[in-house]
């Protein structure tokens, strides 16, 4: 996947990411790298992420208050060899909700595989 022009535009309160993509297989050209070609339009909500960084130790990030109505929170990640990341889920009062604590998470993991490159996992 690329990002076509190697940047987004500022739409709004919306950021536009157009991208392109590969499968590897055309019914005209077969197998082939550039085969089967698309190009779509990722959209992300303006300052609607963060990023922080550990370094070798252990650390926390407390945001401000987060309203979903959805089932799963996923987050978009990086840990090093022997990183790996917990979160846990406060209320409005900044009290640990019942079966969101930190020790109920199952941590995010990711690590290199010679033969695969980076894979993330899930224990």
């Amino acid at each position: 996947m690329h990002n076509v022009g190697g940047i987004c535009c500022v739409v709004g309160d919306e950021l536009y990411i157009y991208y392109s993509a590969w499968s590897g297989h055309s019914p005209r050209l077969g197998m082939d790298m550039y085969a089967g070609a698309s190009m779509g339009l990722a959209t992300l909500r303006r300052d609607g992420f963060a990023s922080m960084r550990a370094g070798n130790r252990e650390a926390e990030l407390l945001t401000g208050i987060l309203e979903t109505n959805g089932k799963f929170l996923f987050i978009n990640a990086e840990s090093g060899m022997d990183g790996y990341i917990k979160a846990e889920l406060l209320d409005e009062t900044g009290q640990i909700i019942h079966g969101f604590e930190v020790d109920d998470c199952i941590p995010f993991v990711r690590f290199f595989n010679q033969a695969y490159g980076c894979m993330e996992t899930f224990f």
